[in-house]
């Protein structure tokens, strides 16, 4: 999978479709295909505790790190479970798991960095094999899964399963991998999807392809910073969408001299970061990244770099959580 999304997947409506996605149609297709006979043919485990997943359907990020944290603090806070534990695929990282993570000795290099900023939430297990993951958070005495990233891997059963959208990316141009961002369509993930979350505007026209009859929360991002706001800063991040997060700053009035954007979970050398330190200096600012960044850098390199700390907010935070617990309580019959 490419590291850094090409133009032509997030095309509007009214650009020529480019020769090169004309050219990936036909993978598109075989990667189509792959995929259903991948749902066909994957056996099902299961394990005695809930299993809340939070996924989506295209390729990089869309917001379920900041959404799972969000639905694990209303988990606890509404006494819907007492011991959640996340489960992660541990994508970036060279541990392969099962491992529950120790938040002060393991790193993002071995378990990657979006595992890494849940653990210090809450328990975290990673595993390449999701089911093993689930045994082990079993066997360790937790009461519920919250499972990152898990719409596509069928390999254990989930009790609830939300769809993330995000409402400025949509779904792209709307085809499969290499073609386009989707991993799969909106149809077969739907299917497999208990409730749809909108975070942020619906700009690409989504919710109208949504049926009637499928729950839609909207939320968005807020900002948690508390920094000097006058302040002026360079940002920087390596994340799906680099230039979500130079929008988010914007939007917070955040002063900025400059941004680079680098390809999803990029693993910062050290030229790259005294070239940002560099870009920096030259206007009197400080460099700020993404909390996922921070993590993927040096202790070094974090004592020079601010993190900027984001979180969900619910349109309609009450009728969230009841959907939850209705939904639980109808799969734990």
């Amino acid at each position: 999978m490419m590291n850094k999304a090409p133009h032509f997947w997030y095309r509007t409506r009214q650009e020529d479709t480019p020769a090169l996605e004309k050219l990936l149609n036909p993978f598109s297709a075989l990667y189509g295909l792959g995929h259903l006979i991948n749902l066909k043919t994957t056996k099902k485990h299961t394990v005695k505790i809930p299993v809340i997943c939070v996924g989506n359907i295209i390729a990089g990020g869309s917001g379920k790190t900041p959404t799972l944290q969000s639905i694990q603090r209303l988990i606890i806070k509404h006494n819907i479970a007492e011991t959640p534990c996340f489960l992660s695929r541990g994508y970036g990282g060279t541990e392969k798991g099962p491992l529950l993570i120790d938040a002060e000795k393991n790193n993002a290099l071995e378990v990657g960095d979006e595992p890494l900023l849940l653990s210090r939430q809450a328990p975290a297990v990673i595993s390449q094999v999701r089911y093993k993951g689930a045994e082990l958070i079993e066997e360790n005495g937790f009461d519920m899964i919250l499972m990152d990233d898990g719409m596509q891997n069928l390999s254990l059963f989930k009790d609830l399963t939300f769809l993330v959208i995000n409402g400025t990316q949509g779904l792209g141009n709307g085809k499969l991998i290499p073609a386009g961002p989707l991993r799969e369509t909106l149809c077969t993930g739907l299917k497999r999807a208990q409730a749809v979350i909108f975070i942020g505007e619906d700009k690409r026209g989504i919710k109208e392809k949504i049926p009637a009859d499928t729950p839609i929360f909207d939320a968005h991002i807020v900002s948690k910073f508390t920094g000097d706001a006058n302040q002026t800063y360079f940002g920087f991040a390596g994340i799906g969408h680099p230039d979500k997060f130079l929008r988010t700053l914007e939007k917070n009035n955040i002063k900025l001299s400059g941004f680079k954007g680098f390809p999803d979970h990029h693993p910062y050398s050290d030229e790259d970061i005294e070239d940002l330190l560099a870009r920096a200096k030259k206007n009197g600012a400080k460099l700020i990244t993404t909390e996922k960044d921070y993590l993927r850098l040096s202790k070094r390199h974090q004592l020079q770099i601010t993190p900027y700390p984001i979180a969900i907010e619910w349109k309609d935070e009450e009728n969230f959580v009841g959907f939850i617990k209705q939904s639980l309580e109808n799969t734990r019959k």
